[in-house]
């Protein structure tokens, strides 16, 4: 009898101990990080998906600087948005898509800060030099962040050509020995399955905001990057997500409303064109958390 009454007393002891120890205990809420949407171009002497735009998201210290990609005729890597492009030709403006075009063609294109259209090269260069100088080996700098190319390839004009670029890029991430140090994200699925397969250490996030996060974790995917408005009707999925570990970025998220609410869903990202105004909030967040 008195061996049974110890053994009671000791499982009462094991099950009251840890809901003491939880007391108080709660683990800190991890910060989401920041994503400068075609970089931090709402400042001077930036553009959108210029050299200069990912040079001062750097210099703020973003976690990402996201831009978008297009593969030309001749095969270089541009970085541009649209779809189309307007240049002047022989004396005449033409409307072409920027796939169809070769580099030669756009040579002459400016970006409304005077740069030329920048090459993905170039972008590649800085992220080198950048990880080589303050993160590689005994370098790092204790406040030093490393800001990511977030690598957006866009939809070309036939699914071969979404293959190409998605090859040719990951080519030239692992050429610069980056492959670890960017992130991809794409609308397209064909471009997102390539690289799952080509890339297994690189994150790959898809945009197109149709499938669940279940979807997403069996088709291999490190997590879902999608709109505000499909987050907001499919509110569930950020705890879906979680529970299935895949990441959570959303975009682009403009609003000092928006971004409260989605502090308050627990993401891990988000992209969005006002990335000062969103460091604001988090950091007014997570200092009176720590009071």
């Amino acid at each position: 009898m008195k061996k049974i009454s110890f053994s009671l007393a000791l499982m009462t002891v094991a099950l009251i101990i840890p809901v003491f120890m939880g007391c108080g205990s709660e683990q800190p809420e991890a910060k989401p990080a920041v994503i400068a949407h075609r970089g931090y171009w709402k400042t001077d002497q930036s553009a959108q998906n210029s050299i200069a735009s990912f040079q001062k998201a750097i210099e703020l210290g973003c976690y990402g600087s996201e831009m978008d990609l297009y593969l030309t005729s001749d095969n270089r890597v541009v970085l541009f948005h649209d779809n189309r492009i307007k240049f002047v030709k022989n004396g005449s403006e033409v409307s072409k898509r920027i796939d169809s075009c070769s580099y030669e063609e756009l040579a002459g294109y400016t970006l409304s800060n005077g740069e030329s259209l920048p090459l993905l090269e170039d972008i590649l260069e800085i992220a080198k030099a950048e990880y080589d100088k303050n993160v590689a080996g005994s370098k790092r700098k204790k406040e030093y962040v490393y800001t990511k190319p977030i690598l957006e390839i866009k939809t070309h004009s036939t699914v071969s050509r979404d293959i190409e670029a998605a090859k040719a890029i990951h080519k030239m991430v692992t050429e610069y020995g980056l492959e670890d140090n960017v992130e991809y994200i794409a609308f397209s699925r064909n471009i997102c399955n390539e690289l799952i397969a080509i890339a297994p250490t690189t994150p790959v996030h898809y945009l197109g905001g149709d499938l669940t996060p279940a979807e997403l974790k069996e088709k291999g995917f490190s997590g879902l990057d999608y709109n505000i408005s499909v987050m907001k009707t499919h509110n569930a999925w950020f705890k879906e997500a979680r529970e299935l570990e895949l990441k959570v970025n959303v975009w682009t998220v403009n609003s000092e409303e928006d971004m409260v609410y989605l502090l308050e869903q627990g993401i891990d990202f988000v992209t969005t064109d006002e990335p000062v105004m969103m460091r604001s909030i988090i950091s007014d967040r997570y200092n009176q958390q720590s009071k």
